[in-house]
Order: C-alpha cells, then sequence, then structure tokens
C-alpha cells in the first residue's frame, strides 16, 4: 500500500495523505462482523486489492517516464501486479458478502480445475522477474549496456515447478481420500 500510495503522490505531485490507512483499517475491520472469515476477506479487498491497484498504477506512471527497454520491465511488472491484485479478490473464501458470496477461491477451483493460488504464483514469479530486469539495467549516468538474458528461463523454471507441486499435491490428496474412503468403508 505504501509503495503505491507515495509512488503515486511523488510521480503525480499529489496523492492520498497517510490519512487513507485510518480508512483502510476501518473498512479492513469491518469484514470482521461476519467473523474471522469476514475478516480475512475485508483485509484482502481493502488492503490487498488497494494497495495493488496502486502499486501497478505506480508502476504503470513510472514506465512512461522511463526510456523504451527499462519501461517494457515496468509495464510487465505493473501489469503483473495489477493481475495480483485481481487474484487477489478471486483467492478468498466464501462469505455472506459480496463478491465473495458468489466469486472466491472455491468457485475458481471448480470453474477452470485448479487453485487461484497457483495462478497467483505465477503472478508473482512474473512481477518479481520483471522487476529484477529492470533493476538490471543502470541508469543513463553509469552508461548503457545489453538487456539482461535470460531472464525468461528462470521463470519458466519456477512455472515448471509450480504446476509440478500442484499436480503432486493434487496427487497425494487424491490417495490419502482414497485410503480414507477405504479405512472408513472397513468399519462400515
Amino acid at each position: 500500500i505504501e509503495f503505491g500510495r507515495a509512488g503515486l503522490a511523488g510521480l503525480r505531485g499529489k496523492g492520498p495523505g497517510l490519512w487513507v490507512y485510518a480508512l483502510l483499517l476501518l473498512l479492513a475491520s469491518l469484514g470482521g462482523l461476519a467473523g474471522l472469515n469476514g475478516l480475512d476477506v475485508s483485509v484482502r479487498y481493502s488492503l490487498g486489492f488497494v494497495g495493488g491497484l496502486w502499486a501497478a498504477s505506480a508502476l504503470y506512471l513510472a514506465a512512461r517516464k522511463s526510456d523504451t527497454r527499462s519501461g517494457r520491465w515496468l509495464s510487465l511488472a505493473g501489469i503483473a501486479i495489477f493481475l495480483y491484485a485481481v487474484a487477489t479478490v478471486v483467492s478468498v473464501p466464501a462469505v455472506s458478502f459480496p463478491p465473495s458470496s458468489w466469486l472466491n477461491r472455491d468457485v475458481f477451483s471448480h470453474v477452470f480445475g485448479f487453485p487461484v493460488a497457483m495462478v497467483r504464483g505465477a503472478i508473482a514469479i512474473i512481477a518479481a522477474s520483471s522487476l529484477w530486469a529492470f533493476s538490471r539495467i543502470p541508469s543513463a549516468e553509469r552508461g548503457v549496456v545489453s538487456e539482461p538474458k535470460h531472464v525468461f528461463r528462470p521463470v519458466a523454471a519456477m512455472l515448471v515447478v509450480i504446476a509440478a507441486g500442484w499436480m503432486v499435491t493434487e496427487f497425494a490428496g487424491n490417495v490419502a481420500r482414497d485410503q480414507t474412503r477405504k479405512e472408513a468403508d472397513l468399519y462400515v
């Protein structure tokens, strides 16, 4: 949240002051009226989603003010952080108030067949890799070097690890579920 708030204020010359934290914390705490899951959801909506949108906006504005090479990496990071913010809204547990009552991690898993956490992990890898690539481009005062090479090799490797981990977890879960059913059948 602070990265986005301060970044937008610095790039635009104006933006919300520190008072915005009081408002966001008030909104976050209102979910507590629906229990711990409600608090989890409202914190993700008010802090995670808002912070993600602000951070993505700050990166977008910084990319527009950067040269073409570094601007590309900042733009990609901004897009990834925006998608991560959207995924934050989808990765909440189901509670009684919208949009969580109809858009949550269980609905996502049912519709797409894989967990939203896997998508969030992949998006985080893309954001981190983009920011890493951006950091590898020196400023104009230090001279210009070539683009960071092979930045997508580690990204591809991490995506494979995430997908393989999900598949192994699903397999292990199915085996455990079958074993539990067999044990239950023995006692019936």
